[in-house]
This record gives C-alpha cells, structure tokens and sequence, in this order.
C-alpha cells in the first residue's frame, strides 16, 4: 500500500512539472523563434491518430528527456535573476531533475495514460529547444556599476559583443541572407566560395593582395571591410561591447524605444585548442521552424538530446587588423552549425551566453544614452566613432 501511494505521488509530481514547464516554453520567445508553436494547439487526437504516435518508444523518449534535463540543470541553478515565469521555469527544472534522478521506477512512460504520454513528448521537444537556444538574461545592472566598471573579475575565457536591438539575431553577416533555394540547404567551402565570387569579392582580394582562395585572412578582412562572413565580431573590453550597444547613430525611434544589449560569452577550454579550417565550413539551414513531430538528421526531435545539435565552433584572437588591435577583438567562427528560421543553435554548454538588457527609459539609473554620453566624457577613445576609426584618437592627441 505505501508503495502504491509513493508511486502515485511520483506520477502526480511528474505530470504536474511536465505541465508547469510546458505552459512555460509554450510561450518562451526564444523557443517560438526556432519551433512552431502554432502545432501546440492542434488537438490531442489529431497526434494520437498520426501515424507515427503508436510506434514512439515511449521509455526512449522518457530516457531522452531525463538528458535534457540534466543537461539543464545548470542552467537552472545559474539563471536566477530576472521575471516570475523564468523563476517558476527554473524551480520546475530543478523539481524535475530531482524527481527522475531519484526516480528507481522503470517504464514509467509505458504506465501513463495515452495523453500524459503526449504531454511527457511534448514538454521534451520544448526543453529541447529551450536548451539549443537558452540565453540567460538579465539587467546591465548586474555586470556593471554606475562608472561603468564591471562588478566582477572576468575569465580568460570571457568575451563581449554589444547590440543595439537586444532582438537583434546572433549570426554571422553571410548567412543571413543565404538563400537555400538557389544554393542549397548546407553551406560547404564550395558554396562559400560562390557567394564570395558572385559579389566580386574574390577578383578584388585577388586584384590587391594576389590571393584568390578562402581563408582566415580572407574572411578576417571581408568582415571588416564590407560585413560579409561567417565571423562574429568579439571584444575583451565590456566598454567596446556598451559602446557599440548604446550609441545612436541608426534610427531614433528605434533608439528610444527598443533595448540593446550587451552580450556575455564564457566559452569552454576546447575551441582554442584547434586549428579551425575554412574548407571545412558545413552551415545546414532549415528555413522552416520545428514542430512536434519534425525529424533531424534521420531523427524524431524526441528521441533528441541537446549534443545532437553541437556546433564546431573557433575563437580566433589573432588580431589581424587595426581596428581589431584597437577595440581588442577577436572572431567566433562557426566551422559547423545549424540554422533555423534564421537562428543559429546555440547548446547551452558550448558557450555561456548572457544578456545584460538596456533600457532606453531615463527611469533606470543604467539606461542607453546615460551609459552612451559617460563613455562619451570618461572614455573617449572608445565612442563609436572612434571604434571605426582606429587612428581618429592618435590624431587628436597630435593636434
């Protein structure tokens, strides 16, 4: 008898986590930019009757996401910052993981009814896609002080990117407007190299520099020259990153409207240990977003773990610019990855991102063109029109 009971608890604890974290990721933005979250509201049967519903391993899909969970379980002890429903979303993971780990029941999934079942693969297909995108986010207030001095020591490993638009998407210049209908869905050397001659790119590095093939240096100077590569501009220097994020020299409305962002990168020990390869470079775009029953690679997406979508992806601090030298920065090459509808997938334990949100609004002490006018006074080599212009400063002190 108390063994019944215990497992009785068990299930009503597991269903009611699977149904708290799922009413949570059903409306997270960052899982809608990647997944449908339209198929949400199709109807029980409609995904009992699919063809495909009888056949589900349904302790595979249990096994999967016990990973997933675990996989984010970090996540869930580091995000403890911002608004109620991220709060709630990590006290469920936390409550989740506790429960399987402890957990010595087998074939639970095959002891639940037919929709706790749908519920259990649903909710693994939103974890999945929260933790391929997960950004923690919170206040600038909690990486900087009011001198704009970082409240922190940061890592060898940490580095910056500043966004005017805290919306604005985190992909490299050459992939946001590759088109899969001419090229293809996966973007190999030989299509990168295309792009590169259809915009005359390679005659003219050929013409100045007596080069015409594809390499770091090649794509080094296309980034800073006309913003067309698979790099993403970095920095060490938080004040780059809050220079870029808060000047205004787009649209105004948008200015005074819209947050920016500045964006933390903890990357792991392993991306500076090899020697990236352009003529290894494999983008895969899928243009449509995920749904339930979507298939990656041959795969169900819930028969999925977070690892089956882990990007190559290079640091390259080898400054080989001034501009570079100036605002001390580097590039995130992305040797291997996947992008849909637009995004690049991001695993959680590639490369820790969090983004420190920028009001524009006067009511916060940290807003954008406070923060922008003291780098303004105190920083000046670094505003934004000096950070284009690495000479501009050495200029001035001459005259």
């Amino acid at each position: 008898m108390f063994h019944a009971l215990m497992y009785l608890k068990l299930m009503s604890d597991l269903l009611k986590y699977l149904t708290t974290i799922h009413d949570i990721l059903i409306n997270n933005e960052d899982v809608a930019d990647i997944f449908n979250v339209d198929d949400d509201k199709n109807s029980d049967n409609s995904f009992h009757e699919n063809a495909v519903f009888p056949l589900i391993d349904w302790e595979k899909c249990y096994s999967c996401l016990k990973s997933t969970v675990n996989y984010l379980i970090e996540y869930a002890y580091k995000n403890d910052d911002i608004d109620k429903s991220e709060t709630e979303l990590n006290e469920a993971i936390y409550d989740l993981h506790l429960l399987l780990e402890n957990s010595k029941s087998s074939n639970i999934a095959n002891h639940l009814a037919k929709e706790d079942r749908l519920l259990l693969l649903k909710t693994h297909v939103l974890l999945l896609m929260f933790s391929i995108t997960a950004t923690i986010t919170k206040d600038i207030s909690k990486l900087i002080d009011q001198n704009l001095s970082l409240l922190y020591k940061p890592t060898d490993n940490t580095f910056y990117r500043g966004h005017s638009d805290e919306k604005y998407k985190l992909i490299p210049t050459i992939c946001r407007s590759y088109d899969t209908s001419k090229y293809g869905k996966e973007m190999t050397y030989s299509a990168l190299y295309g792009l590169y001659r259809q915009a005359n790119l390679i005659n003219k590095y050929a013409n100045v520099f007596g080069l015409n093939s594809i390499d770091e240096e090649f794509c080094s100077f296309m980034q800073h020259s006309c913003s067309y590569s698979p790099f993403l501009d970095l920095t060490k220097k938080h004040i780059v990153a809050l220079s870029f994020a808060t000047n205004n020299y787009g649209n105004i409305n948008d200015y005074y409207q819209k947050k920016s962002a500045v964006l933390e990168f903890s990357f792991s020990d392993n991306i500076y240990t090899s020697t990236p390869s352009m003529s290894k470079i494999d983008i895969y775009f899928m243009k449509n977003r995920f749904k339930y029953f979507s298939t990656f690679k041959g795969q169900y997406l819930f028969y999925c773990v977070p690892s089956a979508f882990d990007p190559i992806i290079y640091l390259l601090t080898r400054q080989t610019n001034d501009r570079m030298k100036y605002q001390d920065g580097a590039f995130l090459y992305f040797q291997s990855c996947v992008v849909v509808n637009g995004h690049i997938l991001m695993p959680y334990r590639i490369g820790k991102i969090t983004k420190y949100t920028i009001s524009p609004s006067k009511k916060y002490l940290l807003n954008k063109s406070d923060i922008y006018q003291k780098i303004v006074s105190e920083y000046r080599q670094y505003d934004f029109e000096h950070l284009m212009d690495p000479y501009l400063y050495f200029l001035e002190m001459a005259s």
